[in-house]
């Protein structure tokens, strides 16, 4: 189980990547276009794909998260995605630190309303990747409402298939 978490953090890290490279080809106009999706902008959906993971990083390393910083005005699409890909740098960095008796660890924490949770380490992280999975492909919907085309595959068999000819 171990592998396939340190997998999912790198898998994770590698597809946020491949969407820099798509927001790196847009205008800031296009990345602040209002439409109509869960975020009304590619920006507004990149925030909160990073403050996600930077909460979930700060929440596991006990270390402190300012959301203001992340949901500052004027923030362009390149912070996002250095923060995007800082905060899933450091997934990769605390996943490859975890022994397999970890993944069941408790962790608990409360939500931004205050609630308390505890789940376990592996669903926590399992979560994480799962949700920026599911946001990066609503940046595709969003990137081709804005005219973007120069769209790549992120799936995981994708990233599979990449490392398996790197590995030959």
């Amino acid at each position: 189980m171990i592998n396939f978490i340190r997998q999912d953090a790198d898998y994770n890290q590698w597809a946020n990547g491949v969407m820099g490279q798509w927001i790196g080809q847009i205008t800031e106009d296009q990345s602040r276009q209002e439409l109509v999706s869960s975020f009304p902008s590619v920006n507004k959906t990149l925030q909160h794909i990073w403050l996600s993971q930077w909460i979930w990083v700060s929440r596991l390393e006990g270390s402190p998260f300012d959301p203001a910083q992340a949901k500052r005005e004027g923030i362009t699409r390149e912070d996002l995605m250095k923060g995007i890909l800082d905060t899933g740098s450091q997934f990769q960095t605390f996943c490859n630190a975890l022994q397999e008796e970890n993944l069941a660890d408790p962790v608990s924490y409360k939500n931004l309303k205050g609630e308390p949770y505890t789940n376990s380490l592996y669903q926590v992280l399992t979560h994480v990747f799962n949700h920026s999975a599911f946001h990066r492909g609503q940046v595709v919907t969003l990137l081709r409402q804005v005219g973007f085309t120069g769209l790549s595959s992120t799936d995981m068999i994708t990233y599979y298939r990449l490392q398996n000819a790197a590995a030959r």
